[in-house]
C-alpha cells in the first residue's frame, strides 16, 4: 500500500518510513502539509499519517483540508501528535473516519491505525 507520512521532524519520519518499508508499503514523504496537500491533487495514498504541531506554525486549517481531500479520494487519514489535539482536528476526528495516534506509539498501533484506516481495496490487494 503507498502511504504518505506528513512529518516536520526529519527523525520522526524517516523512522516511521523505514518501519513501513520494513512491511512492506511504498512511503512518500513530506515535511510539511502544503506540500501533502499540492501532491494530493495528482497522487493517491491508502493511508495518510499527519503530524499536528508542525515547527513552521502550520494552522490548523490547512489539515483539515488535506484530511477532508484525502477524505474525499477515499484515503484513509491518522493524525499524529504528542501535544493536546487541537478543537478543529478533534471535531474533524469524531465526525469523520479519521484516526488518532498519541505519539510517543507502539508500532503495533501504527500498524493497526493504518489497518482500520485503509481503505478496503488497499486491504483486499495486501492479501
Amino acid at each position: 500500500m503507498r502511504i504518505a507520512i506528513v512529518e516536520d521532524d526529519l527523525v520522526v519520519r524517516e523512522m516511521l518510513a523505514e518501519v513501513l518499508r520494513e512491511r512492506g508499503h511504498s512511503v512518500e514523504k513530506f515535511g510539511a502539509p502544503d506540500d501533502a496537500l499540492a501532491a494530493c491533487e495528482c497522487d493517491r495514498w491508502g493511508v495518510v499519517l499527519c503530524d499536528v504541531r508542525f515547527s513552521a506554525g502550520v494552522e490548523p486549517g490547512v489539515l483539515v483540508d488535506l484530511a477532508e481531500e484525502c477524505l474525499r479520494k477515499g484515503e484513509g487519514f491518522v493524525f499524529m501528535s504528542g501535544a493536546a489535539c487541537p478543537p478543529e482536528i478533534a471535531g474533524l476526528v469524531a465526525q469523520s473516519t479519521c484516526g488518532w495516534l498519541s505519539k510517543p506509539f507502539r508500532q503495533s498501533d501504527l500498524l493497526r491505525e493504518i489497518a482500520e484506516r485503509a481503505p478496503r481495496t488497499e486491504l483486499l490487494a495486501a492479501a
